[in-house]
């Protein structure tokens, strides 16, 4: 699964694209008929000695390799060299230029002359190669000291919802994974409101240790990885978690953290059903008590958000559980002990800075909704 040619719409309105545009409008002339008065066609653009300028000291040095590597590139069938076609990408996804108002630029511009369908079957084969770019521009390439060695990849997950003009609300998601082992984006893919949250968007391999926070099932995601042979660390909701002992009767967690002190730590093995082949699964469960000031701030958030959306009569039980971190995790304790769990979720936060800076990249230049599925 490779992301999507809409993901270059967040990338190149990023702050590293945005130099690269050196502040002007997207590249090309908009040929769009527009509503009400006439408007002037303006061009704005990089002349193209600008623009190799940029390619060659802001972009990969191995771009050209990797597009003949990754079959973006073949041969050159109406197209200069392999700059202009990354210069037609980015053109597409900014502009949000239908495949014919992309020729018709093309032509204006002298990158190519190419047919809709042409158009269409180059943006296709592109996709791995775009994965790639977005990886090497989108990351640190810093493997973190205190990951322990000889594991495989680190995937921290997340998905966000936005807005698209007219919308409701909920109308694209963006699903990305991060490598913090490689210290570099992994995988992204844009869907629609009709694809939920799940850990089926991503490509896992053998080995992976998959961290994601609350959005996604436990028992889907603990299904998957077994699939696929790779191990989950998810955060959950004490509410959430069906948890049994080996004779089927039922955990109570509450009972057997309750005592524990502030700022510590208690592990509670158990087993959670699989939705799909309805077996169970042995899952560790980390219960991690926050220090009291932080874990009292955080039931006060969580009172005040239950009585503004249900009254005075909420579950005190929710608020109770707000001074924890709950963590299912189906790792190896030789391997990864509690403590170096939490600190891995910890950790999470702190990399998803890279995610926040995407969303907030996304919120302020919305993807329209018909071009969703057509740039995915």
């Amino acid at each position: 699964m490779v992301p999507g040619i809409g993901t270059i719409h967040g990338f190149w309105a990023s702050s590293q694209a945005s130099a690269i545009c050196a502040g002007v409008a997207p590249i090309g002339a908009d040929l769009r008929k527009k509503e009400g008065k006439k408007q002037d066609i303006v061009e704005v653009d990089l002349n193209d000695a600008s623009w190799n300028d940029v390619v060659s000291t802001r972009l990969p040095a191995t771009l050209e390799a990797q597009a003949r590597q990754l079959k973006a590139w073949s041969r050159q069938r109406g197209l200069r060299c392999v700059s202009d076609l990354l210069r037609a990408l980015l053109v597409y996804a900014c502009c949000q230029y239908s495949y014919r108002e992309l020729g018709m630029w093309a032509v204006l511009k002298g990158v190519g002359s190419l047919s809709e369908r042409a158009w269409r079957k180059r943006l296709d084969r592109s996709r791995q190669w775009i994965a790639w770019l977005l990886g090497e521009l989108v990351g640190v390439h810093q493997t973190p000291e205190w990951l322990p060695k000889g594991v495989g990849r680190v995937l921290l997950v997340d998905a966000t919802r936005f807005k698209v003009p007219a919308g409701t609300g909920d109308d694209v998601r963006l699903h990305q994974s991060y490598d913090l082992r490689a210290g570099r984006m992994e995988q992204v893919q844009v869907t629609d409101r009709h694809q939920a949250e799940s850990l089926s968007h991503f490509e896992l391999r053998a080995g992976d240790l998959v961290v994601t926070d609350a959005g996604y099932p436990v028992g889907s995601s603990v299904e998957l990885t077994q699939q696929r042979q790779s191990l989950l660390l998810q955060r959950t909701a004490a509410s959430q978690l069906h948890l049994e002992e080996e004779g089927g009767q039922t955990i109570n967690l509450k009972e057997r953290v309750k005592h524990v002190a502030a700022n510590s730590l208690k592990e509670v093995v158990g087993l959670v059903h699989l939705p799909k082949s309805g077996k169970r699964a042995k899952v560790r469960v980390l219960c991690y008590r926050l220090p009291q000031e932080q874990a009292r701030k955080a039931r006060e958030r969580k009172a005040a958000k239950l009585r503004k959306k249900h009254g005075p009569n909420y579950n005190q039980e929710l608020v109770w559980w707000a001074g924890w971190v709950v963590l299912v995790s189906t790792t190896d304790p030789a391997e990864w002990s509690g403590q170096a769990l939490v600190a891995l979720y910890r950790a999470r936060w702190e990399t998803l800075a890279v995610f926040q800076a995407a969303q907030t990249v996304l919120a302020a230049a919305p993807i329209a909704a018909p071009g969703v599925g057509a740039r995915q």
